[in-house]
């Protein structure tokens, strides 16, 4: 017999937007990487690689693939760190910083959509558990 495979609600949700969204940013030429990277790097820019990896959570090779597309593609900069000499800095260039915009908009698109469908009552519960899963992971990405 074959076991029973559960997925939660929530790691199916995750799945879902994750799919629907790269989806999405497929259509505007980009892979689901890259808009986050990018969105990202349009707001926090310029990042050190090591914040990028706290960030996103790629292995070091994958990361190094992913900014070599990025700047082959001409939408991000490495320029050497002037704090460490060995390490670098890595920057939209104003077409990847419309790129990342882009990408934006197309969460926060699909965010409206969703909002739309929900009851404030069901959201205030919603944002709730968004503050429980920051509380249990602990994890701070980045200090506004």
């Amino acid at each position: 017999m074959k076991p029973l495979k559960i997925v939660s609600p929530l790691h199916k949700a995750m799945r879902q937007m994750s799919l629907h969204l790269g989806e999405a940013v497929r259509a505007q030429g980009m892979e689901g990487a890259d808009g986050h990277l990018l969105s990202y790097l349009a707001v926090y820019g310029p990042c050190r690689i090591a914040e990028l990896r706290k960030v996103f959570g790629h292995k070091p090779s994958t990361l190094t693939s992913l900014l070599d597309r990025l700047e082959r593609r001409h939408w991000i900069v490495r320029s050497i760190d002037p704090e460490d000499r060995r390490g670098f800095l890595i920057e939209a260039t104003t077409e990847g910083a419309r790129v990342g915009s882009d990408a934006r908009q197309v969460v926060e698109s699909f965010e409206r959509s969703v909002l739309a469908r929900v009851k404030s009552k069901d959201l205030d519960g919603f944002q709730r558990v968004l503050a429980a899963l920051g509380d249990v992971t602990q994890v701070n990405l980045r200090k506004d």
